[in-house]
């Protein structure tokens, strides 16, 4: 049997239920819940690292960055949510595997687009989006110290400087799931000055 995106009508069944169009993902339909659900059930690294690290545990790390950084709330639910896309269907693509893929960044960003409305955050700006990536790639660099022995062999190329008092632990998927909510939750509370 041929399983593809025309077999099961163009969409991507979620944890919920819900069914995520792939061409035009619809706000209604994603739940955070499933986010968190999807994104600890994706390892990065393409799950070579020990010991595996779930992309809701990354999505922590750099919301983590975030706070750490004294960043508003707003760029923290952001950083939460970056990798959201990755949690509805489209899976953790390693960069070199993405660059091939001309159509993953399209497809990407109309996930994105989905998240940002379903949550009812206007998507990043500019110069959001720039500190966005500037936290991941710190968060990389962390995961790299963490995870591999090799991690200051020049091959992996210019990266940034992996946060001091940061730890990745490589949390299983249910704890992963788990605390992505908290931290999902502890971003809706009102905040206090």
């Amino acid at each position: 049997m041929q399983t593809t995106a025309t077999s099961t009508g163009g969409r991507i069944p979620l944890a919920s239920g819900a069914r995520l169009s792939v061409p035009t993902p619809n706000p209604a339909e994603i739940r955070i819940e499933d986010v968190a659900y999807g994104l600890a059930g994706q390892y990065r690294w393409g799950g070579h690292s020990r010991p595996r690290v779930t992309v809701a545990e990354h999505c922590i790390l750099v919301e983590r960055l975030a706070a750490v950084h004294d960043m508003d709330v707003r760029l923290r639910r952001l950083a939460l949510l970056h990798d959201a896309a990755e949690g509805l269907g489209l899976g953790d693509c390693l960069t070199p595997v993405k660059a091939l893929l001309p159509g993953y960044r399209m497809l990407e960003d109309r996930f994105l687009d989905a998240v940002w409305k379903a949550v009812g955050l206007d998507p990043p700006t500019a110069a959001e989006a720039e500190i966005l990536k500037a936290l991941d790639r710190v968060a990389g660099s962390t995961e790299r110290r963490d995870l591999f022995a090799d991690a200051r062999d020049p091959a992996w190329g210019n990266v940034a400087q992996a946060h001091p008092d940061l730890r990745v632990a490589g949390w299983p998927p249910h704890v992963a799931e788990a605390r992505y909510l908290e931290a999902w939750r502890r971003l809706q509370a009102p905040q206090t000055s």
